[in-house]
């Protein structure tokens, strides 16, 4: 969909919907849309002047992404976000965004990435709260103790079954499918992904650089470098079972 801003504050905007004419069945269509994104408070549409004012929590960009994804004939992403929203307390849904466009929701976060992968595009929770970006990461990252860092995550590991957003502000993510270079994210956000091994045992991926990233054994508590490469490989002979955490602020 297309648009101009004519006005926003902080949670809130005001936009002009570009088209000659909204119908009242075009108009309750965006509204319903609008109403299935667990980010926006309320929407409010004046379909005789296009004009649409929407509060919202979370990240703008979301919104307008949001936004740019909306399209009257693209009932079937409307119908995968009405399903999606209806997740248990604490359970989180992603939401894939890339090219300017909704790709898709889901309960598995390592497919809501590989959506967004492609496109250069990025996952957010339902309440519009980024999760992953594929561009946004430095080039070079190394966390000090990696256990110390970890320890957020790790202390919700009982009971742990899917992704979840806790209390203290901690999403566990269950990135099982993600690839080593998918996961590099969360530790540039600062906490380690965790990577399983075939015998339930884990070890931290706590750096990495332009070749290299930096695995953690709390076991023997060493560190070792493995070529990004090797490690790519390693990891997917192991199923590629990480799990990663994230501050939500």
């Amino acid at each position: 969909m297309k648009f101009q801003i004519r006005h926003e504050i902080r949670g809130g905007m005001r936009i002009h919907v570009i088209q000659s004419r909204m119908s009242f069945a075009q108009a309750d269509t965006l509204q319903y849309y609008l109403e299935q994104c667990e980010s926006v408070i309320s929407a409010k549409i004046q379909n005789r002047t296009e004009d649409v004012t929407i509060c919202y929590e979370g990240s703008k960009d979301a919104i307008l992404e949001v936004l740019k994804a909306f399209s009257y004939e693209n009932t079937g992403t409307l119908e995968l976000a009405g399903k999606a929203a209806s997740g248990e307390k604490g359970e989180v849904i992603f939401y894939a965004y890339g090219g300017g466009h909704f790709l898709g929701a889901s309960r598995q976060f390592a497919e809501a990435v590989n959506l967004a992968y492609d496109k250069m595009g990025f996952v957010t929770d339902e309440r519009g709260h980024l999760v992953w970006d594929r561009i946004n990461r430095q080039p070079i990252r190394n966390l000090k103790d990696p256990s110390g860092a970890a320890g957020a995550v790790m202390s919700h590991l009982d009971g742990f079954t899917r992704s979840t957003l806790y209390e203290d502000g901690i999403m566990v993510i269950d990135a099982t499918g993600c690839t080593l270079n998918q996961v590099l994210y969360f530790i540039d956000k600062g906490i380690p992904a965790a990577a399983y091994r075939e015998d339930g045992s884990y070890v931290l991926l706590s750096g990495y650089d332009t070749y290299n990233v930096t695995i953690y054994d709390p076991a023997v508590q060493e560190n070792v470098k493995m070529g990004l490469g090797d490690a790519a490989a390693h990891f997917g002979s192991q199923h590629n079972r990480f799990l990663c955490g994230l501050k939500i602020e």
